[in-house]
């Protein structure tokens, strides 16, 4: 058990959430921290709400001196509960918490199926209110971290809260210290060009782009691509994100077998693949025309092939067994889909951000996590291997600018970089996006530690540069 030397506040919601006060006391020595709240051990909840009156409010003032960190719930019952006291409690102790600098962990926990639909509506609302207040008033950089979860999650989503507060924590502890960056996993790779971040592919093996039997399956998966070409065209305005998706793809299947990227087409097979489950399996009676008979063959003896091509490949084998680890670890695959989501969606929106074959690989993976009504493991892992690579490639791309602007002025390190563009995108990514980027390390704690100072070096650097960040000169042949 780690040593608990920091403190955490509950907020008030905690008092009238039994189950989760109990939870988040409990994991909190996981994390070496210590529960602050209202109540001590054994004392009985009160009926009244704590904070009912105005001269109660002093409490949650001089506990938010005694704590480091403040943590707070909002759900169901915050958004429906006739009496409004205890939620305007909440709203009390957050602001308390932004005003004394207090790193802040707000859980946001869906609707239970028996509440009305407008509650994921509302909450929605309040925690863009919560954003925007903190944004407005904090003088500290990252330190709110929001996390969105369904009821049946709420342990997963405090302990992944709990791991940004202590790793946050600590790093303040000793803030001039960089953690471990994490390795790069078994997915796709990224690299910094002046037009963005490009993929790196990792040719296979020799002997594998000589083996007989995989040089006959490209060949075959060659042909199933250029003739179902004409037939995408066909069906592109019944079945659009089909076809999209079929294009994502043939992109990387119809590369050179010596230039193969096999991480990327194991990706964007597992988008294609689920597509085609989908029209397999769909009910009849939905208003989604059904696929022509002879073009869904093609298409399943095309992701039939292609499986059998990627686990010819030494790479392709440890994709798939990354995926049976991420399922046996038991976070559900809808859960990891989501936060790899949010991440890439980022990183497609962001203007200059991704290169050409690097948007085909992103788009491929959104798409699939968006138009489709299930996420397999496989496309999760994806997911989350391709986001994770992403990142890692920014923060090893930032890192000789953060250790010069030790000595020298941010602005004019910039200045002299052929890839100022690309740089300036990544530091306002990881700026704007931190909130979803912790989300998506979830428990992963060296992760979660080296995307925080990630996020705080951005955040610092672009303080340095100032308001000339989006202003300044673009490089000669800069993108538009």
């Amino acid at each position: 058990m780690a040593r608990e030397t920091h403190s955490i506040l509950l907020s008030v919601g905690f008092l009238h959430r039994r189950i989760y006060r109990k939870i988040a006391r409990e994991e909190m020595s996981n994390y070496g921290l210590r529960p602050l709240d209202y109540l001590s051990d054994g004392v009985p909840f009160p009926e009244q709400p704590v904070l009912a009156r105005a001269s109660d409010l002093t409490m949650a003032s001089d506990l938010m001196r005694k704590a480091d960190g403040y943590l707070a719930v909002i759900d169901t019952q915050y958004i429906m509960k006739p009496d409004k006291t205890p939620a305007e409690a909440v709203k009390h102790e957050f602001e308390e918490a932004v005003r004394a600098g207090l790193p802040i962990g707000l859980l946001v926990v869906t609707r239970t199926n028996s509440a009305p639909k407008y509650v994921n509506e509302r909450l929605i609302q309040s925690q863009r209110d919560f954003r925007s207040f903190y944004d407005k008033y904090s003088s500290a950089s990252g330190g709110l971290r929001i996390i969105q979860t369904k009821p049946d999650r709420y342990q997963s989503g405090i302990r992944d809260l709990l791991g940004v507060l202590s790793s946050g924590l600590k790093r303040a502890d000793d803030s001039d210290l960089e953690p471990d960056p994490p390795k790069l996993g078994p997915g796709s790779l990224f690299v910094a060009t002046p037009e963005g971040y490009e993929l790196a592919p990792r040719p296979p093996a020799q002997a594998e782009r000589a083996d007989t039997t995989q040089v006959a399956l490209h060949r075959r998966l060659v042909r199933r691509v250029e003739r179902l070409k004409g037939a995408m065209e066909r069906v592109s305005n019944t079945h659009p994100s089909l076809a999209a998706e079929f294009g994502d793809y043939a992109v990387f299947m119809t590369a050179d077998l010596g230039d193969l990227d096999v991480a990327s087409l194991w990706s964007a097979g597992n988008g294609i693949h689920e597509f085609v489950r989908a029209l397999s399996d769909q009910p009849p009676g939905l208003m989604t025309e059904p696929l022509e008979p002879e073009v869904l063959s093609e298409l399943r003896s095309l992701t039939r092939d292609h499986t059998a091509f990627v686990m010819g490949f030494a790479e392709g084998q440890v994709l798939t067994a990354r995926a049976q680890a991420l399922h046996d670890v038991g976070r559900p695959p809808g859960e990891i889909a989501a936060t790899a989501n949010a991440v890439l969606r980022a990183m497609l929106t962001s203007p200059r951000l991704l290169a050409e074959r690097a948007q085909h690989l992103v788009r491929s993976l959104t798409r699939a996590f968006e138009d489709l009504p299930y996420q397999a493991i496989p496309l999760a892992t994806s997911g989350y291997e391709t986001g994770k690579n992403g990142l890692i490639a920014m923060g090893r791309t930032l890192h000789p600018l953060f250790l010069l602007s030790v000595a020298t002025d941010a602005a004019r390190i910039l200045a002299g970089d052929a890839q100022a563009d690309t740089l300036r995108t990544t530091l306002t990514y990881l700026h704007e996006n931190s909130n979803i980027i912790l989300a998506f390390a979830g428990s992963d704690p060296q992760l979660t530690e080296w995307l925080i100072w990630l996020t705080a070096r951005a955040q610092q650097f672009l303080n340095e540069l100032g308001d000339g960040l989006l202003s300044a000169p673009r490089s000669p042949g800069s993108r538009t």
